[in-house]
C-alpha cells in the first residue's frame, strides 16, 4: 500500500495565486503554498498513491467557504486517492465552522473530534484513527494505553501535536503502541523516529525564515513484511544559513563573486542568510546595500572585526592621540586577543575614529 503522508500547509488567502512575488522574510508566500499543494496533488496522482494523510493545519486558520471550494476542487483530481484529514491547532472545528459541515468529495474523509474517531477503508485492509482538533490549544496528553487492535488489518495513527500546549505525547509509549504507521503533524521540520514507523512529515513549504533546510512530505510503502518510508524533498522555497570567511585581503568585490559562486549552485528558490566572519579592513563596510542586486540574499549578518596592523600604526603615530590610545589598550608586548569583546570593540572603534578625524 502506498502512502502519501503531508501537513501544516497553512494554506491562506488565495488572491494572489497566480503572483510571482517572492517572499523574503515572512516565509513562503500564500500564492507558493498553494502551488506547492496543487504540485503535491499531481505527484500523489504521477506515484499511484492508496492514501493521503494530511495531519493537520491544512489552513493556516479556519477557512472561508472558497477556500474550501478550492481545496476540494484540488482533493477531486486525485483518481486513485483516498484522502484522510485531520483538522490541527490552526484549523480547529469550532462549532458550526465551514469545514466541519463541508460536502467533501466522496473519497475525501474529515476525521471528526472524537477521539474514537477512525475510518476503515475494506479495498485496502486498512483503518486510520485519528481525530481533529476542536480548540487552538488541547493541553491534556494523547493516553498512553492507546493501542492498535490487535487483527490481520493495518491500522494508522494520525495526531497532531507534541508540545506541552498542543496534544503532549509520550513518543516511547507510542512506538510500541501496535500502529503499522503514526502519521504526526505539527512540527515544521521533518523527523523519522527509529523503527521508522512513526514520523512528522514537516511543513511542505517553510513558514519563517527559521524554518531553515528541507522542506516535503513523507513517502511510505507499507507491505506485510516491512515499512518502506522516506523523505521527500519538495518545497521550492528554502532558508539556508550561509557563511563566508573574509580575509584582509578582501575587496567588496572579491567578497561578491566568492558570494555569487556559491549561492549559483542553490536551487532557484533558495533563500539565503550570509554571515560574514572572520577580519576585513577597516574601510570596507559589510552591509545588505552591498548585496541589494542578489535577489537571493534575505538577511546580511556582519561578524567580522577590522584588521589594523598595530606595529606600523605605533611607529607612525608615536607621539600623538592615536598612539596613545592603541597604548591604553594595548600595553607594550599585549595583543587584541587577550582583551574581552568590550574592550575590544572600543579599541576598534575609537581608533577608527581618531583616523578618520586624523585623515588616515
Amino acid at each position: 500500500m502506498r502512502i502519501i503522508h503531508t501537513g501544516d500547509l497553512h494554506l491562506d488567502t488565495i488572491s494572489e495565486i497566480s503572483s510571482g512575488s517572492k517572499a523574503i522574510s515572512s516565509g513562503s508566500s500564500s500564492a507558493q503554498r498553494w502551488r506547492t499543494f496543487q504540485r503535491l496533488i499531481s505527484y500523489t496522482n504521477d506515484w499511484a498513491a492508496d492514501l493521503l494523510l494530511v495531519s493537520g493545519d491544512l489552513f493556516h486558520r479556519q477557512p472561508n467557504l472558497r477556500q474550501l471550494r478550492e481545496v476540494n476542487g484540488l482533493f477531486a483530481d486525485l483518481v486513485h486517492t483516498q484522502v484522510v484529514i485531520i483538522a490541527g491547532n490552526h484549523d480547529f472545528l469550532s462549532p458550526g465552522s465551514p469545514m466541519a459541515d463541508y460536502p467533501w468529495c466522496d473519497h475525501i474523509t474529515l476525521l471528526p473530534t472524537d477521539p474514537d474517531s477512525r475510518i476503515a477503508f475494506p479495498e485496502l485492509n486498512t483503518v486510520v484513527h485519528g481525530f481533529s482538533y476542536s480548540s487552538f490549544q488541547t493541553e491534556k496528553p494523547f493516553p498512553d494505553e492507546v493501542s492498535a487492535p490487535q487483527d490481520d488489518q493495518y491500522h494508522i495513527l494520525m495526531l497532531h501535536g507534541g508540545d506541552a500546549l498542543h496534544l503532549p505525547l509520550n513518543f516511547s509509549v507510542l512506538e510500541h503502541s501496535g500502529f503499522d504507521y503514526i502519521a504526526l503533524g505539527h512540527i515544521h521540520k521533518p523527523r523519522i523516529f527509529p523503527g521508522r514507523q512513526m514520523a512528522y512529515c514537516g511543513s511542505p513549504e517553510p513558514l519563517d525564515h527559521t524554518e531553515t533546510g528541507n522542506h516535503g512530505f513523507m513517502q511510505l510503502d507499507l507491505t506485510p513484511n516491512r515499512t518502506q518510508l522516506s523523505f521527500v524533498p519538495f518545497s521550492h522555497t528554502r532558508y539556508i544559513p550561509l557563511s563566508l570567511q573574509v580575509t584582509p585581503e578582501d575587496t567588496l568585490f572579491s567578497l561578491r563573486k566568492a558570494l555569487f559562486s556559491r549561492i549559483s549552485k542553490g536551487s532557484h528558490g533558495d533563500l539565503y542568510s550570509v554571515t560574514f566572519t572572520g577580519t576585513r579592513l577597516p574601510e570596507i563596510s559589510i552591509c545588505s546595500e552591498a548585496f541589494s542586486d542578489l535577489p537571493q540574499i534575505y538577511e546580511i549578518l556582519d561578524d567580522t572585526a577590522p584588521w589594523y596592523d598595530f606595529c606600523t600604526l605605533l611607529n607612525q603615530h608615536r607621539s600623538d592621540l592615536v598612539g596613545q590610545y592603541i597604548r591604553s589598550f594595548l600595553p607594550s608586548g599585549s595583543s587584541e586577543e587577550e582583551l574581552d569583546e568590550v574592550h575590544r570593540q572600543a579599541l576598534y572603534i575609537g581608533l577608527q575614529a581618531l583616523l578618520d578625524t586624523a585623515g588616515n
